[in-house]
């Protein structure tokens, strides 16, 4: 994922007050998620194992480099199908979970506190409800979910991050047994932090201010999914090489672009993303 600032943050001629300013921001992830599921539901859990953030700055001209790495926080849920038809075309589920703040919100760089979007982890706890609908034909799925993240209470540097409302609608269409496309829109609501990390300058960078990191955003998404083998769990026709390889995995790839963005104040926004992803039913 990348983030850069915008050159024109306001029009009304409103100069920034900060003494630097973050010019872009990478971020790289890796979440390896775990799932057990039976006939009407699933239980799943899932973490930020590694996640690298690395900011290019610029304070009084002077170009710098921020970057961190760490666990981020955990999450674990569950869902179950509530509603569904006889020919098994629509479905509904209901989900729900919660985040467990094991990534670190103290890291620092120089002896001094990294900002909030450099922080692996939260510090607090957060409920995961949802809801989900799921539509399938012989050769096309569709479905829209959403989904919110609700954070409780205050860390301990004094502050909460805002609560994250997000849904998403797609539509996949198979070519063949071992290749689907797909794309869709997704979108995001990001409310501000709540209080203030006491070890932050608010006049150092724009994201060192709790009070602008609120924003919108709708993405648009396109994806391919590789299945080399579709999964047979041993009834023939299978060799003996997918059972023990192949048989049951995927790899998907999806692009993200934002379509529209809205920002509370100057802030980095959001330029492209990539997710990769392998994934291994048995």
């Amino acid at each position: 994922m990348d983030g850069r600032l915008p050159i024109h943050a306001r029009r009304d001629g409103w100069q920034p007050r900060w003494d630097g300013r973050y010019q872009r921001l990478a971020n790289s992830e890796a979440i390896p998620e775990c799932t057990y599921g039976h006939d009407h539901g699933y239980a799943n859990g899932n973490g930020d194992v590694c996640a690298n953030p690395k900011a290019d700055a610029n304070r009084h001209g002077s170009r710098f480099v921020e970057r961190t790495s760490g666990v981020g926080d955990m999450e674990l849920g569950g869902s179950y199908q509530i509603f569904q038809t006889s020919n098994v075309r629509h479905q509904l589920l209901l989900s729900g979970g919660m985040a467990l703040p094991t990534g670190a919100i103290d890291k620092k760089m120089d002896g001094f506190q990294l900002e909030y979007c450099m922080q692996p982890g939260s510090g607090t706890v957060a409920l995961l409800p949802g809801v989900t609908y799921l539509g399938q034909t012989a050769a096309c799925s569709w479905g829209a979910d959403f989904h919110t993240t609700a954070r409780l209470g205050r860390n301990d540097h004094n502050y909460r991050f805002g609560n994250i409302y997000q849904s998403r609608t797609w539509v996949m269409r198979q070519l063949g047994s071992w290749l689907s496309v797909s794309a869709g829109l997704n979108g995001v609501i990001c409310e501000t932090i709540h209080g203030a990390d006491p070890d932050l300058d608010p006049s150092m960078e724009q994201t060192a201010d709790s009070n602008l990191q609120a924003g919108k955003r709708l993405d648009a998404s396109f994806g391919l999914t590789f299945c080399p083998m579709p999964c047979c769990h041993g009834r023939p026709p299978c060799c003996s090489a997918a059972q023990t390889f192949l048989d049951g995995q995927q790899v998907f790839v999806e692009g993200r672009l934002p379509i529209i963005q809205s920002l509370d104040g100057p802030q980095l926004q959001n330029s492209w993303s990539i997710n990769v992803g392998w994934q291994w039913m048995f």
